[in-house]
């Protein structure tokens, strides 16, 4: 699992993470003044956070969504 902010404003993001202590890869996108939008917003269009993109082996999308009881559905049904 690896979770992808999208907030520019870096100390806020690194407070958070020593909050919530979540064990898994935290990564923060990628934003400058010459394109404001996030790079992996431009991949996942969404109006959702958090954005759940599940992918298999070889990053084909299978299933996309903010419902996390869906997402993992979804997971418990692959590894069946």
């Amino acid at each position: 699992m690896v979770s992808v902010a999208e907030d520019d404003n870096l100390k806020n993001w690194y407070t958070a993470l020593d909050k919530e202590k979540m064990p898994w890869t935290q990564v923060v996108d990628d934003f400058s003044d010459k394109k404001p939008s996030a790079n992996v917003l431009e991949l996942f269009p969404s109006r959702y956070i958090p954005l759940y993109v599940l992918l298999d082996k070889e990053g084909k999308v299978i299933i996309t969504g903010n419902d996390d009881v869906v997402i993992a559905k979804k997971i418990a049904e692959i590894l069946d």
